[in-house]
């Protein structure tokens, strides 16, 4: 092989190591993993099953390899945010079985309830 031919194969290998790709503002790194056949086809079902990819179940593995945390303590961490930004919760607030079941009345709290708050707009 000539210097010449390298050069070029080494220029588009190391072209496509560097290839990434931007998804939800986050730059993405391509990787290749080898595994054996009933490994991967097993893998395939998992993703299937869970509605998502071979390659976003790898990506899940290794954020949580990573991070040290699974997707279960991610989850758990955003509910308890989400429990600490409900400030005022009243039990008496709740409505009678007569409001719950007053169409009218539902679809008017809906509306309210889908409206911005001022809160919301500065977030």
């Amino acid at each position: 092989m000539t210097d010449l031919h390298f050069n070029k194969l080494y220029c588009s290998i190391q072209q496509v190591d560097t290839v990434s790709h931007s998804h939800s503002l986050t730059v993405m790194k391509n990787i290749t993993v080898s595994v054996p056949d009933e490994v991967y086809r097993k893998a395939r079902l998992a993703a299937v099953r869970q509605d998502t990819s071979v390659s976003a179940l790898v990506a899940e593995s290794l954020h949580e390899i990573a991070t040290g945390r699974s997707r279960h303590d991610r989850r758990a961490a955003s509910i308890d945010r989400a429990f600490d930004a409900v400030s005022s919760f009243s039990a008496s607030e709740r409505l009678t079985r007569e409001q719950v079941h007053d169409r009218v009345f539902m679809r008017k709290l809906e509306q309210r309830l889908s409206r911005p708050t001022p809160a919301d707009k500065v977030r």
